[in-house]
């Protein structure tokens, strides 16, 4: 079959095709998808089973049903959302500069360390709004900035650095000019500045596999993460979130969760 013709296949996924990924999906990665989710994970795939010229779903379980074969980091990057836009949800943001960069004047005035830990930054405006809050109000601190993500093609984004205009959102717009460099070549697009990105380092990692820290931190954020884990997995992120943070840091959830 030609891949013109892979492109007129309208892919469904049976209940035991969905059963089967839904378990793979949560073996991997610990993501929980309900009944009512199985439209949208069908429409997540088929995308890759076009780019494998593949006809049924059936036909692309065998190329996921063990962890070690090639497909399975296609597959994580294929169900993971990754929607993200400079400062989303906004009363994080202010909250971080009017009184967590408050405290940290008063609590860590000697050091002027800190360390920040984005869970979940999908392709980094995230953990890239978090370092300009801090360089705004806290400019000649020592800040380290670690941002993760199961999908590894976001944290090569991340990396890049480079967004289109509308992904800034209203306060990212605010602050383009100190922030971001243009190119009069690409007009849509802007380019984290090289201060900013040196306070960040990406890796992809998995949240319920182990986590290489040496160190505590001040703060972590991870908004809308755990609602994709079930309650059992949320508890034990939550309790390993606690074991990594210095005594009177911070976790920022998403507005919508709760402990």
């Amino acid at each position: 079959m030609t891949l013109d013709a892979s492109k007129q296949i309208k892919f469904t996924m049976s209940d035991s095709d969905f059963e089967r990924i839904s378990e793979l999906a949560y073996l991997y990665t610990g993501i929980v998808f309900i009944t009512q989710k199985k439209d949208m994970v069908c429409r997540r795939l088929s995308r890759r089973l076009r780019e494998l010229d593949l006809q049924t779903m059936e036909a692309y379980l065998p190329l996921i049903d063990d962890e070690t074969k090639p497909e399975v980091s296609h597959f994580i990057n294929a169900i993971s959302t990754n929607l993200s836009i400079f400062f989303r949800e906004p009363h994080h943001f202010n909250y971080l500069a009017k009184t967590i960069c408050a405290q940290w004047k008063i609590t860590s005035s000697t050091s002027k360390k800190i360390r920040v830990w984005s869970a979940g930054c999908s392709t980094g405006e995230e953990p890239y709004s978090i370092s300009m809050i801090i360089k705004e109000n806290l400019n000649d601190w020592d800040c380290d900035i670690i941002a993760t993500d199961i999908d590894s093609k976001l944290i090569v984004k991340a990396r890049h650095a480079v967004y289109d205009l509308e992904s800034l959102g209203p306060d990212g717009l605010e602050r383009k000019d100190r922030w971001f460099l243009s190119d009069k070549r690409k007009p849509g697009l802007v380019k984290i500045r090289s201060e900013l990105q040196e306070m960040i380092e990406f890796k992809c990692l998995n949240l319920l596999d182990d986590w290489p820290t040496q160190e505590n931190f001040d703060l972590i954020f991870c908004r809308n993460v755990a609602p994709y884990f079930n309650e059992s997995s949320q508890k034990k992120l939550f309790d390993r979130f606690a074991d990594v943070l210095n005594e009177g840091g911070f976790l920022v959830l998403g507005h919508s969760e709760r402990l």
